[in-house]
């Protein structure tokens, strides 16, 4: 007899993938489950990181072989063999022969019942053709009624709320993009010393205000630096004092109490380690934030040999990302970097990958000739909007108030 369908190199080769890039499973979970592996072993491991997923559990070669010593060749094999940007590939065939072993037993079922009345038969041909239609959509639960059911209970809630649901509290920006929206990814993109930063935390301190649950990533800067950003935005207390606190007075220390006390009431979590998107998946099921904001792409966590094609390595994140977003229905913000050419650094992932696209324009700083210069208020920085997925492409005008780093609605 013939063996079943089965392609256990990519088995094999996806449990490698896993196992270097624990976010992979993000992808891999959404098309398959345990049972679609053929190999007793694999489908063993693929159920165990599983669990250990969703458990917030990182894992890695010497977490598994110390959890499973005497099935250590198995990973060393699982891992030599892995090909993380050919995950999506391998996740495809298995699936397929999954399908095909599926449909051959559903012919031995129908050979071995071709002798019940012929309704009957019919009825059951049916039941067995409905079972791998469901199998061949994303998850074995998708049920449209019930998708279609939820998604206008989604759009009714949203029908009711006065203003936006994740308001970026500049007026206009808003009104153009109507507001932040879960399950979309938003880059914005700024030259370095433009207030990429400044326009991150002026947006999650707008956030916080409204009671909109913020989980804000500092890949770049101390948490300390973030908290004293908002100290600054919050009381309009000149930065420079706060960079040499001496200078602080009696009443600026009585405006900071203040602040801190409504601060230590509001929804933000702030953390500054070096994360990368398995770190970022995990933050986001622990903390469950209704916006996520990264500061900066740049800054992700790589390997060594990531540095190589860095671009290749920008887009999988961009897209690892905006699989997270969807997953977690959150809204992700994440800033990054405008090479001399004024784009997007490897913008061709980026872009393609996400649902909106923002770019920061300091016209005063961009004009060499000062003459002209006399023309353009230091504080304006337009807000570009480069794409929109469905809806209006423009520019909107902010003020930019370095004293306090922060940005606010335009006179």
């Amino acid at each position: 007899m013939e063996l079943m369908p089965q392609s256990y190199e990519c088995e094999v080769a996806l449990l490698g993938c896993i196992i270097e890039n624990n976010s992979i499973l993000t992808n891999a979970m959404a098309e398959l489950d345990s049972e679609y592996f053929y190999n007793n072993n694999c489908k063993k491991h693929y159920k165990y990181f599983t669990e250990q997923y969703k458990l917030n559990k990182k894992f890695d070669i010497v977490v598994l072989t110390d959890e499973f010593p005497d099935e250590r060749m198995d990973f060393a094999n699982y891992f030599d063999n892995a090909n993380v940007d050919m995950a999506d590939y391998y996740i495809k065939i298995i699936k397929e022969t999954s399908l095909k072993r599926k449909i051959i037993e559903f012919c031995y079922k129908a050979q071995e019942k071709s002798n019940i009345p012929f309704s009957e038969f019919i009825m059951e041909i049916n039941n067995n053709l409905d079972e791998l239609a469901e199998l061949q959509t994303k998850k074995k639960d998708f049920n449209l009624k019930q998708d279609l059911e939820d998604a206008l209970s989604e759009l009714e809630e949203k029908s009711k709320m006065v203003g936006y649901e994740l308001p970026t509290g500049f007026t206009e920006l808003d009104d153009m993009l109507g507001g932040l929206h879960r399950r979309r990814l938003v880059t914005l993109g700024a030259k370095s010393g433009y207030g990429k930063t400044s326009f991150l935390v002026s947006l999650t301190n707008n956030l916080i205000k409204k009671n909109k649950k913020v989980l804000f990533l500092s890949l770049e800067m101390a948490k300390e630096e973030i908290y004293y950003r908002l100290f600054t935005i919050r009381t309009e207390i000149n930065n420079k004092k706060i960079l040499i606190p001496k200078l602080l007075t009696l009443i600026d220390w009585q405006n900071l109490t203040k602040e801190q006390g409504i601060m230590n009431t509001e929804p933000l979590v702030v953390i500054d380690s070096d994360y990368d998107v398995a770190n970022i998946s995990l933050e986001i099921e622990k903390h469950k934030p209704d916006v996520v904001i990264i500061d900066f792409l740049q800054h992700m966590k790589f390997k060594s040999q990531e540095l190589q094609n860095f671009a290749l390595f920008l887009s999988r994140t961009c897209r690892d990302l905006k699989a997270i977003s969807k997953r977690y229905k959150v809204a992700i913000v994440i800033g990054s970097q405008l090479n001399k050419e004024l784009e997007l650094k490897a913008s061709g992932g980026i872009l393609e990958n996400s649902d909106i696209v923002l770019k920061l324009v300091w016209k005063f700083r961009d004009i060499e000739d000062e003459d002209k210069k006399v023309f353009i208020d230091e504080r304006q920085i337009e807000v570009a909007i480069k794409k929109n997925r469905g809806g209006k492409l423009g520019k909107v005008s902010l003020l930019f108030e370095p004293e306090y780093t922060s940005f606010k609605n335009w006179k």
